[in-house]
């Protein structure tokens, strides 16, 4: 045999990258670091294969979840949301086109303000029907009409 011989790397399968990014939901950074290649030759592979990378959003799910997270104290939290809650808030604040229900304004008016309002005050109903995507403005106000004031 002459001239070199490369033994097929596994990240040139699509069976295997597939499981390893999907399957296993491990990082580009780490698939390349396994095998000593740059990042970028890992998204060739994947672009040839036609295996979809995730957006940043659905990357970081998982990711720094538990103890993982750098803010995590041992299990105990003071959340009285369910554990999804991001998740299901980011559905909603999609299905409402990042728009607030009361007054229309889009979030780029006022950037990242933009609530997810349980309609019955229950934290933990997250029927999608029970949930509206609100400003702060409107997501206070909202509040404020629930609590009866003395007169």
């Amino acid at each position: 045999m002459t001239g070199h011989y490369h033994p097929a790397a596994p990240y040139k399968q699509e069976a295997w990258l597939y499981e390893q990014y999907v399957g296993k939901r491990r990082t580009l950074a780490e698939i390349a670091a396994e095998h000593d290649v740059t990042i970028q030759t890992i998204f060739y592979y994947m672009d040839l294969l036609g295996i979809k990378r995730r957006d940043m959003s659905d990357a970081h799910i998982g990711r720094q979840a538990g103890p993982l997270n750098p803010a995590w104290k041992g299990g105990v939290a003071e959340w009285d949301y369910a554990p999804e809650w991001k998740r299901i808030s980011r559905n909603i604040r999609y299905r409402d086109k990042w728009t607030c229900r009361d007054c229309g304004k889009q979030r780029t008016h006022w950037g990242t303000g933009l609530h997810v309002h349980h309609i019955d005050t229950n934290k933990f109903n997250n029927d999608p029907s029970n949930l509206i995507s609100l400003c702060d403005e409107c997501h206070r106000e909202r509040h404020r009409l629930l609590v009866k004031r003395p007169r």
